[in-house]
């Protein structure tokens, strides 16, 4: 177990150093273990642990991509969903335990797989049989008779490939544009990448969005408040 020093003693220090020490989930977890084993007592709102546990709902961040979750067993077995970027935080019932098979794909990669733009599922879940019909009933039941997480994951690779072959994928200027997005410590202005790419500003921001689920400054909000680096020394070694 290491510590960060305490402020004072750290030249340069700054407050919103600490900013990715109260957010990150592997502290807040361990901080969550060790106040439930002191039995700590309510805050201000009145809550204990028990009425903490009992609502069984998680916040989960903002994310730049998409992902397709199917449940195996426990909640809803054999409900399938695809899930959009999203710009605000968004909530995951953890009342009951729950198995899945999962494919979370890359910014900008997940639209070539489904019938609709990516920015239609922004901050939304939708499932998977309104975007493929009987397709993903046959998927899900193939998932649901694999013997092994071995099998289950061809089947999903198999899946998601010959879905890939009816696409052409993400546009070069979109490419492009995330990599410049995330090759910077600082992240460009949307008007300087629209004209390296030789788009109109409007042109850039439409197809951005209709590939990556995201405006091209909400995306990079989004990436900065994820990307946060630790400025001291780990809490938790």
């Amino acid at each position: 177990m290491t510590r960060v020093l305490p402020a004072p003693l750290q030249p340069g220090f700054r407050f919103y150093a600490l900013y990715d020490k109260l957010y990150r989930e592997d502290l807040l977890a361990h901080a969550y273990e060790k106040c439930r084993a002191n039995r700590g007592a309510p805050g201000v709102d009145g809550q204990d642990f028990a009425d903490i546990e009992s609502y069984g709902v998680e916040r989960l961040l903002p994310t730049r991509t998409m992902n397709l979750v199917i449940i195996l067993s426990g909640g809803r077995p054999g409900a399938a969903t695809v899930s959009g970027a999203h710009s605000r935080y968004s909530l995951l019932d953890t009342s009951k335990p729950f198995s899945v098979i999962a494919a979370s794909f890359k910014p900008g990669g997940g639209f070539p797989f489904f019938v609709l733009p990516a920015d239609a599922l922004r901050n939304s879940h939708v499932s998977l049989d309104a975007l493929l019909g009987p397709e993903a009933s046959d998927i899900r039941d193939r998932l649901m008779e694999a013997r092994t997480t071995l099998t289950g994951f061809r089947i999903l690779e198999e899946f998601l490939l010959a879905r890939l072959k009816e696409h052409t994928g993400r546009s070069a200027g979109v490419r492009y544009a995330l990599h410049a997005f995330h090759g910077a410590s600082r992240a460009p202005r949307v008007a300087s990448v629209a004209e390296q790419i030789g788009w109109s500003a409007t042109r850039f921001i439409a197809t951005f969005r209709r590939e990556v689920g995201l405006a091209p400054k909400a995306y990079c909000r989004v990436a900065r408040f994820r990307n946060v680096k630790p400025c001291g020394t780990p809490l938790i070694s």
